[in-house]
């Protein structure tokens, strides 16, 4: 079992997203999970997802965005299981993403073809991702897909 008990400070407006970053082998990149697929999505971008049972690899999972940035999430997930490796469960939903880049590795680029893999598998298992709006190019994320809760109780389980 892993727990996530804390509090966010009172002066934080929100946060992008809060979770966990595991590596593995580079191997172990092939995943299959029960949440909103199969293409990628966010709170805030869902309506075309569908949540059932999926099978993807970290590859797959890849978007080629001019600029390099987050890709890959699947909100609404109960269950992720990496083939001959590690299976996650909650009981509450969670966002997983499974990637060759760590989200360092993709801010740091600044040009897709400037990214290159990373010599592990690495999996996301997070409470919540905010929605993918930023004002950077439209609106700001809309108040209700921030993730502004002030106290987190997250608790998952590794089998």
């Amino acid at each position: 079992m892993v727990q996530l008990i804390g509090d966010v400070k009172e002066k934080c407006i929100w946060l992008p997203r809060l979770g966990f970053e595991i590596k593995t082998t580079y191997e172990k990149n092939k995943f299959k999970y029960y949440g909103m697929g199969p293409q990628e999505s966010y709170c805030d971008m869902c309506r075309s997802a569908m949540v059932d049972w999926f099978e993807s690899d970290a590859d797959s999972e890849y978007v080629p965005y001019i600029m390099p940035q987050e890709h890959g999430n699947h909100t609404r997930t109960k269950v992720l299981k990496i083939e001959n490796g590690l299976t996650f469960e909650a009981e509450t939903n969670f966002d997983i993403n499974v990637s060759h880049y760590t989200i360092e590795m993709l801010d740091k680029a600044q040009h897709w073809d400037e990214l290159e893999k990373d010599k592990g598998t690495n999996i996301r298992i997070d409470y919540m991702n905010s929605g993918i709006g930023s004002a950077s190019c439209g609106p700001e994320i809309l108040e209700r897909y921030r993730l502004k809760e002030k106290h987190i109780n997250f608790t998952f389980y590794i089998k």
